[in-house]
């Protein structure tokens, strides 16, 4: 199997959906530093916990566990938390 080129619309595709997943993670942390305080049923947190699942179920975990050194979801997402 050749492997994904710029071109490739599966290699577009997790760009993107990694590119969602900063989007929301900046977000969030601009909330947090003109809050002081994010709750957790703020439309940021659900809109990254979205993103976070979009990436999971295209099959990003390898290289999001490898940035971790965690095995489980509720693991990364007290990482980014942190």
């Amino acid at each position: 199997m050749p492997a994904a080129t710029a071109t490739d619309p599966s290699a577009d595709q997790k760009e993107r959906l990694i590119a969602a997943v900063k989007k929301e993670v900046k977000q969030l942390m601009e909330e947090a530093v003109t809050r002081k305080f994010v709750h957790e049923e703020s439309g940021g947190v659900t809109a990254l916990c979205g993103a976070v699942e979009a990436c999971l179920g295209q099959g990003l975990r390898r290289r999001a566990l490898g940035l971790f050194k965690t095995s489980s979801t509720t693991a990364l997402l007290h990482k980014i938390a942190k």
